[in-house]
């Protein structure tokens, strides 16, 4: 990671820990404290985002083009997405964007990612993830929603 500006030791302290804890704690202790650490509806919602638009030039992808930020107010880690002008299934090191719009919605990423995998082994989490991804389906990017907004740009260029 490289910092925007120069952490405080509590700072670089967090994120050891966070690390450690996705790393190397047992299921039982990662399932335990994950949400002490992170965000995680924010970072289902993050994942379900990037996923769903087959942004492979990301964290799902080559562990770039995202931030993760450590809330001072709440002491945990939200990962915000950045430079996605490569979504929708067209970063091609990954792929033709047929093969990435049929990309596992339970394993969206490219290799490993242990919290992305750590996450998605936990049922609740795991349900949670995959009411976002549904929602996500149903509403943002909902077919005719879509075709509305493409018909727009279109008529816009």
């Amino acid at each position: 990671y490289g910092p925007k500006d120069e952490p405080t030791d509590a700072e670089k302290a967090r994120l050891i820990a966070f690390a450690k804890l996705v790393n190397r704690a047992d299921d039982a202790t990662f399932k335990k404290e994950i949400g002490g650490y992170l965000d995680v509806d924010r970072f289902l919602r993050f994942l379900a985002s990037v996923s769903f638009l087959s942004h492979y030039d990301s964290f799902i992808g080559l562990g770039h083009n995202y931030v993760a930020y450590l809330d001072p107010g709440t002491n945990k880690f939200v990962f915000m997405p950045w430079d996605a002008d490569h979504a929708f299934g067209a970063f091609f090191p990954f792929g033709q964007p047929a093969q990435l719009a049929d990309a596992s919605i339970l394993h969206p990423h490219g290799g490993d990612n242990k919290l992305i995998d750590r996450l998605l082994a936990v049922p609740e989490i795991r349900a949670a993830y995959l009411e976002l991804y549904k929602k996500l389906g149903e509403s943002a990017f909902e077919p005719g929603r879509v075709a509305k907004v493409i018909a727009a740009c279109e008529a816009a260029v």
